[in-house]
């Protein structure tokens, strides 16, 4: 390790220590602060350092468990409480914003990978903004984490194909490699069906994931293992790391329903210091220039206007369904802030050379600005009157006092 990575270690190592008080004070996503960070870091070394091996490593890996933690936490359990009817217009409605992108990425001149900026969906934020509503536990925000997840889950599909035509076109290396894929996905479920059917005969088993005293940490372990399996055996087919990492969370969500305490420990460990070392490094390639380049501005308020554009329009289906129409109001600016996966699909392009650096800089610019004024925008449009109205609501009708 040279001297200066070793000095920049130190930074980042600070900065990741220090940043989540300043961006409390704020209230500010904490990521969107390491961001910036990054960008100061870059601005005071005169850009960012070559030859940064640890650091990159150190980066890549918390982008690997980001991607880790977006399949883990996704509750499939919850869409049993969600009627099919409105699970089927939600991905018709996510497939209409696909299609939708796709169309203006095209009409743009854009590459067909930049259209996953405008339709990308996260939970990552929606989580703690729903939390701080008090609209967690509550019937309509457990509908914006359901469509919230199958925004992303159609998402990252939609991404590794777009990635996947990007470098290979319709070509028969194209459909070799989507023949991987398969395979990867049949793995996957065979994994699955062996690992459930195996705590079926051994319920014990599952013991070490809800276990408090555990001096061994099997559970993390366990869980470690799963991530690095996937990641591993999507490298051997020639898939992107992060795919496995994304695909091994989903089915660790699958097969294990009561992994919170697994869940807490691996998110300390991640957003405690990896996580923020890959987007502090973000920051450090964030051309600072960019901030002041009108190019960057206008494609950034492009991006914005397509984003809230498509998931309009997207939204027409869901009339049908049985959400209220206040709900549906907001649900297009619910899943309008996926800062995490925004910012992992602009490193992604620009690092495989899909994406330019102006384009890269945009999505990455979009991401911090919607982070920061949309859950604004999803409290006006939630507002506190009408939500202590249905909590009176809710208690009168648990009393019996409420008549239908």
């Amino acid at each position: 390790m040279s001297e200066a990575e070793a000095l920049l270690l130190l930074l980042f190592s600070l900065g990741a220590s220090v940043v989540p008080f300043i961006s409390r004070k704020m209230h500010m996503p904490t990521a969107v602060l390491e961001i910036g960070y990054g960008l100061l870091l870059g601005v005071i070394a005169g850009g960012a350092p070559e030859n940064t091996v640890i650091l990159d490593f150190l980066a890549d890996l918390g982008f690997i468990i980001l991607m880790y933690l977006a399949g883990l936490e996704i509750n499939f359990e919850k869409l049993k409480d969600i009627p099919v009817r409105d699970i089927l217009l939600g991905i018709v409605m996510y497939l209409i914003m696909i299609f939708l992108s796709l169309w203006v990425a095209l009409a743009l001149g854009q590459a067909p990978l930049f259209s996953v900026v405008y339709f990308v969906t996260a939970v990552g934020l929606l989580f703690p903004v729903l939390r701080e509503m008090q609209l967690l536990n509550r019937d309509l925000g457990q509908r914006y984490l359901v469509m919230g997840s199958i925004g992303e889950l159609l998402s990252l599909g939609a991404f590794t194909v777009f990635a996947l035509y990007q470098r290979s076109g319709w070509s028969t290396a194209s459909f070799l490699r989507m023949g991987e894929i398969l395979l990867f996905v049949a793995l996957a479920i065979l994994v699955h069906r062996a690992v459930k059917l195996f705590t079926w005969w051994f319920p014990a088993a599952t013991v070490m994931f809800t276990q408090k005293n555990d001096m061994a940490e099997r559970g993390t372990r366990g869980s470690l293992v799963n991530l690095f399996v996937f990641v591993a055996l999507a490298s051997l087919l020639h898939l992107e790391p992060i795919i496995g990492a994304f695909i091994g969370g989903a089915v660790f969500a699958l097969v294990f329903k009561q992994r919170q305490r697994v869940m807490e420990k691996i998110s300390g460990m991640a957003y405690g210091f990896f996580i923020p070392i890959f987007f502090i490094r973000v920051g450090l390639h964030f051309n600072p220039g960019e901030l002041v380049n009108p190019a960057v501005l206008r494609l950034s308020g492009l991006i914005v206007l397509v984003m809230l554009g498509v998931r309009v329009v997207g939204l027409l289906p869901m009339f049908f369904s049985t959400m209220s129409v206040r709900a549906l109001a907001g649900l297009p600016v619910a899943t309008a802030f996926p800062l995490t996966l925004l910012v992992a699909v602009a490193a992604f392009g620009m690092e495989s050379g899909i994406l330019s650096r102006q384009e890269s800089s945009a999505a990455v610019l979009t991401a911090m600005f919607t982070a920061v004024l949309f859950p604004l925008l999803l409290r006006l449009l939630l507002n506190p009157w009408q939500l202590r109205e249905d909590v009176v609501h809710d208690l009168l009708e648990k009393e019996g006092g409420l008549t239908t």
